[in-house]
């Protein structure tokens, strides 16, 4: 007999394809021909390769992008293995169109490699689709969840503000603007809370609507295009470089209690820094990391002293304080 759930899954896909092409203007699947194979191994270097694994959805995929160098697994790929002089075996699990809910099929095949660095972006189908925001990033969470505690290095690259991207019907932009800022909020929460770390890829100050903003976005309207991938990554490949350091060592695999940032410490006039590669962050309460990374655009969080977090820009560091 067929299962509930399995029942259900058909009635689902239906609903989200109607509310899809209710939300955008040009159909359920804009872009989707545009996707380009990047897994294999990158660089050079002696022992075991590193692994790295992208999980999520179009964004994972780079859908918008038309050269493979230019693709997220290469770019990060290419700047892990600089960085760790190592070679870097890539796989690209991520799935067009993938849900916060259907991470788990994403995470289930990663359960028997060798942990490695781990990177999820998803969240745009979420906003785009009828999913509650707090569901999303529960199923989130527990996949996050999973990942820290068998041993990978975790990363997420939050939703990005989806409002002023043409292919979004007008009427639907301050509902998406909304979503996609709770979604980002929680999808930082659900990160720090299991151990894993976050980069904000959340700006509400670019304008999609005009020059430059309108080259960030490829022709289909809606997902990035290589200049606007290289702006994510330009946040994003700095907290990949600073998580996998711990794993890179050759001969010590990651064990899974270990955390993506290491304990902050207290200098001796009194201001908290966690050390190690973020020698400029700053250690607050987790719900203030959480609502920053929908008002600071690239804001990096990983997790701090039990409810705390630390928080820290590329390009600006922060002032320490207590």
């Amino acid at each position: 007999m067929t299962s509930r759930p399995a029942r259900r899954r058909p009635v689902r896909k239906a609903l989200s394809r109607l509310w899809a092409a209710a939300v955008l203007t040009r159909g359920e699947e804009p872009g989707r021909q545009s996707e380009i194979a990047c897994s294999g191994t990158y660089g050079d270097g002696p022992g075991e390769p590193l692994r790295l694994v992208l999980l999520g959805d179009s964004a994972a995929l780079s859908i918008g992008v038309e050269r493979r160098p230019e693709t997220v697994g290469a770019v990060l790929a290419t700047a892990l293995s600089k960085s760790a002089a190592r070679r870097v075996e890539l796989r690209v699990l991520a799935r067009f169109g993938a849900l916060s809910g259907s991470l788990s099929r994403q995470v289930d095949r990663m359960m028997l490699a060798h942990p490695g660095v781990a990177v999820v972006a998803i969240g745009t189908s979420d906003v785009l689709a009828p999913v509650r925001t707090r569901t999303a990033a529960r199923h989130l969470e527990a996949e996050l969840r999973r990942l820290t505690e068998a041993g990978w290095s975790v990363t997420i690259a939050t939703v990005p503000y989806v409002r002023q991207q043409p292919a979004v019907r007008r009427w639907a932009r301050s509902l998406t603007a909304r979503r996609s800022r709770r979604l980002a909020r929680a999808q930082t929460h659900a990160a720090l809370r299991c151990g894993a770390q976050s980069v904000s890829l959340f700006d509400h100050h670019l304008d999609l609507g005009a020059e430059p903003g309108r080259d960030l976005l490829c022709a289909d309207g809606l997902h990035p295009s290589a200049r606007g991938y290289a702006l994510h990554l330009r946040r994003l490949v700095p907290a990949i470089q600073a998580t996998a350091r711990p794993a890179a060592e050759p001969g010590r695999p990651r064990p899974p209690e270990h955390r993506a940032m290491p304990e902050p410490r207290r200098s001796a006039d009194g201001p908290v820094s966690p050390g190690g590669p973020w020698p400029h962050g700053r250690e607050v309460p987790l719900r203030t990391a959480a609502a920053a990374a929908v008002i600071i655009p690239g804001l990096q969080c990983a997790p701090g002293r039990p409810g705390r977090a630390v928080v820290r820009l590329t390009d600006f560091p922060l002032p320490l304080g207590p």
